[in-house]
């Protein structure tokens, strides 16, 4: 991990481990990079952060996903674990930061909770993808259905290229992202009066909200996605 030389209040000077001397901004990134010691988490993907229970909060652990560039998971308590994708990881800097300068995870638990409640049952989707029309365009993963190879519809109904970069830093933490949004599309009026029940190999489901919007935003990226495959 580079050292800190010295900082000022817009930048940071380093020093490199092949000893190469750089001065950098003193991004919230570089700031939890630098100043506390998130580099093997967010750097090198080889630590975890633990924030221990407290009388008013609850255990909070984030770790890096093996072989998946800035893919985490987010736990809290004993719940089952949060997928976190590209796509969030500009949210989760900031919960980070909010963390360490109030020294609480709040920001992190109410995270935890806006995703998993926007989130849908994904094992219904996982067969549902399995079928045509979508069988021959989606792919299943943890954080969505990638469709034609590289748009993402994430499980709360966002589209994100998972290849773009919409936060830059200058200096040596670029960080690498898809949180802009891809398309923006308003499918209410299509849902509407579409049939809320789903049978898939002969089991029965009644859609929640989310789910309708989910569905229907990947029947509209069927038919107006570049198909890149």
């Amino acid at each position: 991990m580079p050292t800190t030389l010295d900082e000022t209040d817009a930048n940071l000077l380093v020093q490199h481990d092949d000893g190469r001397v750089e001065m950098i901004s003193l991004s919230p990134m570089n700031k939890l990079l630098y100043d506390h010691d998130l580099w093997g988490l967010l750097r090198e993907g080889d630590e975890i952060l633990m924030i221990g229970a407290t009388d008013t909060t609850p255990r909070v652990e984030v770790a890096p996903i093996e072989d998946e560039d800035n893919g985490y998971t987010l736990v809290v308590d004993d719940l089952e674990p949060l997928h976190l994708g590209s796509h969030h990881q500009s949210r989760l800097i900031d919960a980070l930061m909010d963390h360490y300068e109030s020294d609480t995870p709040e920001q992190l638990i109410q995270m935890f909770d806006s995703i998993r409640n926007k989130q849908i049952r994904t094992h219904v989707f996982e067969s549902l993808a399995t079928k045509a029309p979508f069988s021959q365009a989606v792919e299943h993963e943890d954080g969505g259905w990638l469709i034609y190879d590289h748009l993402l519809l994430t499980f709360e109904g966002k589209f994100h290229h998972p290849d773009t970069t919409s936060r830059r830093v200058s200096g040596s933490a670029v960080s690498n992202g898809s949180s802009q949004e891809a398309y923006k599309i308003n499918v209410q009026s299509a849902t509407k009066d579409m049939d809320r029940t789903l049978t898939i190999d002969g089991q029965k489901f009644r859609l929640s909200d989310s789910e309708m919007e989910f569905f229907a935003k990947s029947i509209w990226a069927l038919k107006n996605a570049p198909n890149n495959q």
